[in-house]
């Protein structure tokens, strides 16, 4: 709930001023970042998202990517830590490859899948 009430608050103009947004070790899981990403699309200031040690799975990256995909001013995406294997971090990587925002390094000790990570 208190992802939704956040993403809610993005939405609105007066959320302009948010530049960044710490939000590593909330616990927000699929549905905050879900949340996060819808409100992302049509956020015009926001440039950086920390969302290290959420919880995240591939579902969840999944949904945060398509959300992302129309967002112009993410310049940076933290993911570390969370529940990802490859094919979360694909999503997230071809979100990045259509939009300016750039998927910061995923450290492979939390990932699901041995191997992944760099």
């Amino acid at each position: 709930q208190g992802f939704e009430s956040l993403a809610r608050a993005l939405e609105k103009p007066g959320a302009a001023r948010i530049s960044h947004l710490h939000l590593g070790n909330a616990k927000g899981g699929d549905a905050g970042s879900a949340s996060l990403g819808r409100a992302l699309g049509c956020n015009v200031c926001l440039s950086a998202l920390y969302l290290q040690n959420n919880g995240i799975t591939d579902d969840g990256a999944e949904r945060l990517a398509a959300c992302l995909a129309t967002n112009r001013t993410l310049s940076e995406l933290h993911v570390d830590a969370n529940n990802l294997t490859s094919k979360g971090v694909a999503a997230l990587a071809t979100a990045a490859a259509a939009s300016p925002f750039a998927v910061q390094p995923v450290s492979g000790e939390r990932l699901g899948a041995p191997g992944v990570g760099g």
